[in-house]
């Protein structure tokens, strides 16, 4: 299989995929290595059949928009990672068929339970697709065919899980890597993204209205002066609010407000690496105290390695400064407390930390906000009884005001944001409104993007089942499903006390955000679902938790089970997350670094033209647009540009064509 690997990516084809090859057989033959010190020379096998196999199946996946499998091979390459595939069944059916191993994977799957198993697959086949661009073209025989690809290349993939857990327990590994190894490891993963991947560039019109904001911020304004009127065209961006006195971006001030600090730092992009490494330390010891050791081993492995969380790190989006906060504050709750005062300024201070969630994103904050004050009620008779909810309910309203306290200085209104006076003002009225209607979305429409014109139930369930499929692709980057633990939970584990709470956050959050026109799963997977991310990963773990007790009791090794999970965590970040990095996030969106890396005068005024995204420029500008640095405009056309010229007298003109 190496061999073959070798001959793929010496087949003249893009440097992006020719560099992803490169590191996946690299990841393959490092984790089968590994295998075959500890554990088997059979292991080490399986495992580099795991990992190629797994990267051939990459390799026919689209990326973008719909992700799915391509149906039909073209090229030299494209047979050859089909031919992987081949290999890695041909390897698990050796394995599996071999002697003694039938009997022994009979009896794990009765222990296992055949309905329960049932349960497993067919929840995993209604998300292995996504039918959000066939279904609404009517064309469901298309979907019905990716469908069937998808779950045939799952039940091949899961054939090679379970060889590796058939086989005899590895004597090499006794331990888990240490808590602050896995945060480490999540700190090196993103910001390797941000830098290479992402390329220290905001891909979406928020991130340019983020850093814009932060920028402004960082300045001690809440807006800056307008520019010339005459500059304007130039500078005109979605997000981005020119009035007559005043430039100021129109999204929400909470995370803003947090890449402040980055912005003083010289280095806006490492933060959220950071607050991603924070989310495991943080992860590991709240679900230490809400369930067990191993669990709480098991979540913050999950939160080090996913792609869906490293891919927001990677980013500019305030995702991951959310996801740490609510850790934070959760964590604060269920601290053990030396005395009445402590108990009310742990509270105090998570409540602070779940108020500035809402200044950062306000239906996250509320929900999460609501469903922590309610468990709090429930357990009211407990830790000082109603004075920390008080103390809770105190801190939210501290911080939280400060979302208010941005619409006021920037509106007027208290109740009135920024974004939704702009998109009012630019969009017909109510286009960005939650609910269903006919006059939902933006004026012509996203296309398949936002399921058509309008939001109605058809559109919600389209939307919830993409959302599905880009969880079950992003959570993990596994090929047997991202939420194969997460059904194990459901089927296995009765649904009372702790498990009860995280599927209410997880249905809650679903039935919320499906009542809104937009998925939202489009760049970093299905981010408007972050709120939901510490659940469904504790989740998962505790389905991991069900499985392995079954598992061993039927008769498989502990130390099979474990290694198998702990290939599979190394398979999301070493080939899933790079593969993400190549095949998505460079680039996306018409993002480029050109712009950035032209050399011009200091105070130049550069026009810059091509087949790029807008922001690519825009994001560069400071507020004030001092005059010893640049200002950046989109070209217009000669009229244009010669008045936006006129208007900055003293600057030296350049004009840069983008060339990718």
């Amino acid at each position: 299989m190496a061999v073959l690997c070798l001959a793929l990516v010496a087949i003249a084809l893009p440097p992006a995929k020719i560099a992803w090859a490169l590191t996946a057989l690299a990841a393959g033959l490092a984790a089968a290595g590994l295998a075959t010190w500890c554990w088997s020379a059979l292991a080490g096998v399986v495992t580099l059949a795991l990992f190629l196999g797994g990267a051939g199946h990459l390799w026919l996946t689209e990326p973008l928009f719909f992700v799915r499998v391509k149906s039909d091979l073209s090229g030299p390459a494209d047979l050859l990672a089909a031919g992987l595939l081949l290999t890695e069944a041909g390897i698990a059916l050796t394995v599996l068929l071999r002697a003694g191993a039938v009997s022994r994977l009979g009896g794990v799957m009765g222990r296992l339970g055949p309905g329960a198993l049932i349960a497993i697959a067919l929840l995993t086949m209604l998300v292995a697709a996504t039918p959000m661009d066939q279904i609404p073209t009517g064309h469901p025989g298309a979907f019905v065919k990716r469908l069937v690809l998808a779950c045939a290349l799952i039940g091949l993939h899961a054939l090679t899980v379970a060889a590796l857990i058939s086989l005899p327990a590895p004597k090499g590994i006794r331990r888990a890597p240490p808590i602050w190894a896995l945060a480490v490891l999540t700190l090196v993963a993103s910001a390797t993204l941000a830098l290479l991947a992402f390329d220290r560039l905001p891909h979406v019109e928020d991130e340019v209205a983020y850093l814009f904001q932060a920028e402004t911020f960082a300045r001690g304004a809440v807006t800056a002066p307008a520019p010339p009127p005459a500059a304007w065209p130039g500078l005109d961006y979605y997000l981005m609010e020119l009035e007559e006195n005043r430039w100021f971006a129109t999204t929400t001030p909470g995370w803003p407000a947090g890449l402040t600090l980055g912005v003083w730092l010289g280095a806006p992009w490492l933060l959220n690496p950071l607050l991603a490494a924070l989310a495991v330390l943080l992860t590991h010891a709240l679900v230490r105290r809400i369930a067990d050791p191993v669990t709480a081993t098991v979540a913050a492995a999950i939160t080090a390695v996913s792609p869906w969380l490293l891919g927001s790190a990677g980013s500019l989006m305030g995702h991951s400064l959310a996801h740490a906060l609510a850790l934070a504050c959760w964590l604060l709750l269920v601290l053990p407390a030396a005395g009445r005062g402590a108990a009310l300024g742990y509270a105090f201070a998570g409540g602070l930390a779940m108020g500035w969630v809402f200044a950062i994103r306000q239906l996250d904050g509320l929900l999460l906000g609501v469903l922590t004050g309610i468990a709090l009620l429930v357990h009211v008779r407990r830790s000082f009884g109603i004075g920390r909810i008080v103390a809770y309910s105190l801190g939210c309203l501290a911080s939280g005001i400060f979302y208010f306290v941005y619409n006021w200085a920037v509106t007027g209104n208290l109740l009135q944001s920024p974004l939704t006076r702009y998109l009012d003002e630019s969009w017909p009225r109510n286009a960005n409104a939650y609910g269903f209607g006919p006059d939902r979305g933006p004026p012509g429409g996203w296309g398949l993007l936002d399921g058509g014109p309008g939001h109605s139930p058809f559109e919600a369930v389209m939307s919830v089942a993409q959302n599905l499929n880009t969880l079950h692709l992003e959570l993990l980057g596994w090929g047997v499903g991202s939420l194969i633990l997460l059904w194990a939970s459901l089927v296995y584990r009765r649904k009372g006390g702790l498990d009860a709470l995280l599927w209410a956050v997880v249905l809650i959050d679903i039935g919320a955000h499906a009542l809104y026109w937009f998925s939202g799963s489009f760049y970093i997977g299905p981010r408007y679902w972050f709120a939901m991310a510490l659940p469904v990963i504790l989740l998962s773990a505790l389905g991991y938790r069900a499985l392995e007790e079954r598992l061993t009791t039927a008769g498989a090794a502990l130390g099979s089970v474990r290694m198998a999970l702990a290939l599979l965590l190394a398979f999301s970040v070493l080939v899933y997350v790079p593969w993400r990095g190549f095949e998505k996030y460079y680039g996306f969106g018409k993002s480029t670094a050109q712009i950035r890396a032209a050399e011009v005068p200091h105070n130049a005024l550069v026009f810059y033209s091509g087949k790029v995204d807008p922001g690519s420029g825009v994001f560069l500008n400071l507020p004030f647009l001092p005059a010893d640095r640049p200002v950046y405009l989109r070209s217009i056309d000669p009229a244009q540009d010669a008045a936006a010229a006129a208007a900055f007298p003293g600057r030296p003109v350049v004009h840069l064509e983008v060339t990718r």
